[in-house]
């Protein structure tokens, strides 16, 4: 991820490619849950 970010800075394209792909995988780890503490 750091050489695609590093990447996206020039490129207006993958810029918001990865911009989707963060907000993606931050609606997918919001809901989750864990598992209760043993």
């Amino acid at each position: 991820l750091f050489a695609v970010a590093m990447l996206a800075n020039n490129d207006i394209v993958l810029r918001a490619k990865l911009e989707d792909f963060r907000a993606e995988q931050t609606e997918m780890a919001r809901g989750m849950t864990l598992p209760p503490k043993l």
